[in-house]
């Protein structure tokens, strides 16, 4: 039996809706939604951290929201120096910081065995920390974790796939007086595909011998 798969740009949100329209439907939660919320995470400690921050620390602290929440191999000469320094001031930060750049491993296996293995570990690491959003983060992935764990099997372009739904939803928005669904499938089919959108002076015969 043949699986559709459908990507979600909306992760931390209920999924039911989608699960129950059909057998056969996978959801696989993307990379940047998931980061995105971790980063989130990391920048509340690092406001928490700011409100109890005082002198030379709370200087540290000030405009570095950047150099804090990008990856540490993008950072480098004065800003890698004022990250080293910054996470030399509190180890509560750099331990926030470890813990979000080693998360990107996870996206690296292919077993889900040894994925789960690894967000294990990941979470343990939490333990008798006092970074509550780092908690409240995990709990979420944990609640979401199939749709990453099929991310190992799966390792589809969900860049692709986020461009294809803002085309679709394009369509969508411009389909006031559409009375016909099958008509507007054919549209958004029509937005997603180039070749369809191009202009073919030699007629059909010439486009299917390309695709051929």
């Amino acid at each position: 039996m043949s699986c559709r798969i459908t990507g979600i740009s909306s992760f931390g949100h209920d999924t039911t809706s989608i699960l129950t329209q059909g057998a056969g439907v996978e959801i696989i939660d993307d990379t940047f939604h998931v980061i995105r919320h971790l980063l989130e995470a990391l920048n509340d400690v690092r406001k928490a951290e700011l409100r109890k921050a005082a002198g030379r620390f709370k200087g540290l602290l000030a405009g570095k929201n950047f150099v804090l929440l990008a990856r540490r191999a993008h950072v480098r000469g004065q800003a890698r120096e004022a990250l080293n320094e910054l996470l030399g001031a509190s180890r509560t930060l750099l331990k926030a910081h470890v813990l979000k750049e080693s998360f990107n491993h996870l996206w690296s296996y292919k077993s889900k065995t040894c994925a789960r293995r690894f967000f294990d570990v990941w979470v343990a690491q939490l333990k008798w920390s006092r970074l509550k959003p780092y908690h409240t983060f995990a709990r979420m992935v944990e609640r979401h974790f199939d749709g990453i764990l099929a991310y190992c099997d799966k390792k589809v372009s969900l860049g692709y796939i986020e461009s294809t739904n803002l085309k679709a939803k394009n369509v969508i928005r411009r389909a006031y007086g559409y009375l016909d669904k099958e008509y507007i499938k054919l549209k958004i089919i029509q937005a997603c595909t180039p070749w369809m959108g191009r202009f073919h002076p030699w007629g059909w015969t010439y486009a299917h011998k390309i695709l051929s």
